[in-house]
């Protein structure tokens, strides 16, 4: 009884190891980047292409004006509004960036450059390059 006590609790403390390690593999250093074509009318479409080093690269037609909104109708984001602060985006493509635990979170940059405003305030441009990068504080 004894020696089945302890293997199932060895077998517990190897499967949450593991479970851990898959799961900081699988989000560290992640980068989804958006590009966007203006539809007119429609329903928006994504087409996604996995590129290598951990980035994933969508392209959005959408009917929508801003990147937030684009990106929520087509649930490839998801967040919560905080106040004056607009939408706080804490899930990208299925990966959670928890900022109260371990003080993870999604940066917004622009063709590169990593911006203050909200994707919800941001206007979509043509040609742009929206990426959300997955930040530890």
């Amino acid at each position: 009884m004894k020696k089945s006590i302890t293997t199932l609790l060895v077998m517990s403390i190897i499967a949450g190891a593991l479970f851990c390690g898959c799961v900081d593999r699988s989000i560290s250093g992640q980068t989804a980047n958006f590009t966007f074509e203006l539809i007119e009318t429609g329903e928006a479409t994504y087409q996604a292409n996995v590129a290598g080093d951990n980035i994933t690269e969508f392209k959005v037609k959408t009917s929508q004006t801003t990147v937030g909104a684009a990106l929520l109708e087509l649930g490839l984001i998801e967040g919560e509004v905080h106040g004056g602060l607009g939408l706080m985006v804490q899930v990208v493509d299925g990966l959670r960036a928890d900022f109260d635990d371990g003080g993870a979170y999604w940066s917004f940059y622009i063709d590169g450059e990593q911006v203050m405003s909200g994707a919800d305030a941001t206007a979509i441009e043509e040609g742009k390059v929206y990426a959300f990068v997955y930040t530890k504080a």
